[in-house]
């Protein structure tokens, strides 16, 4: 590993390291983005010059002189002091979040069971989950729409059975009476349609009950598992 020298920014400042190699040559500091030109000081030098050794060439042969060259050595980058020593590894985050210890997924502290698998943190079994379309305003209202008309149409129904019993009294009932002399056939005709209506009552407001209050959400669509990536 090569030897770093101490390196300082001029303009912030901070402190660094770099092998001699960077002597006279542009940098750029981590800290404040700017470049400046690198010159070690004189003790560094001399200190780098005492551990070259020899030199670089070797003894001449019978055969000729061979001059062998040193390979290059790789420039590093300045490393930051506190870098060098409170991050030696390389670590630059850590993501201490709970999460599932099956599918990975982010859970809260409080959460038991995960949302995402299914997967209980306690029993250590996997509950089937579902994923369904959230309901919105309009899904709501078309699912009450049909309750909502069945209260409408009771009292038309309603409606309906005073004009038959009463509006009609004097247009057609009476002079169906005095035509035919009697009055049961008229009044038949009435009770049989009051009736009717009631049963058709009875069946609107169970619809009506059921839909508006009972079951006043519908159902989430299920969303289909799409094919698989390869």
């Amino acid at each position: 590993m090569p030897v770093l020298y101490p390196i300082v920014c001029p303009h912030c400042r901070k402190p660094g390291k770099g092998p001699i190699e960077l002597e006279g040559k542009y940098i750029r500091c981590r800290a404040c983005k700017k470049s400046f030109l690198v010159k070690l000081p004189a003790q560094a030098k001399a200190k780098a010059a005492s551990q070259e050794g020899p030199g670089i060439y070797a003894f001449a042969e019978a055969g000729g002189e061979h001059r062998h060259e040193e390979a290059p050595v790789p420039v590093l980058p300045v490393m930051d002091e506190e870098e060098e020593s409170s991050n030696p590894y390389g670590v630059t985050d850590m993501d201490e979040r709970r999460r599932c210890p099956y599918c990975a997924d982010l859970m809260e502290e409080e959460d038991v069971i995960c949302l995402n698998c299914g997967y209980n943190t306690q029993t250590r079994q996997h509950i089937r989950t579902e994923r369904t379309y959230a309901n919105t305003p309009g899904d709501v209202f078309m699912w009450l729409l049909p309750g909502i008309i069945c209260v409408i149409s009771i009292f038309l129904v309603i409606g309906f059975d005073f004009f038959w019993w009463f509006g009609l009294e004097s247009l057609w009932w009476k002079p169906m009476d005095d035509f035919l002399g009697l009055t049961s056939i008229s009044l038949g005709i009435r009770v049989w349609e009051v009736v009717i209506s009631l049963f058709v009552i009875w069946k609107l407001g169970k619809f009506a009950f059921k839909r508006l209050i009972l079951h006043p959400t519908p159902e989430e669509v299920k969303k289909q598992a799409g094919p698989k990536k390869l």
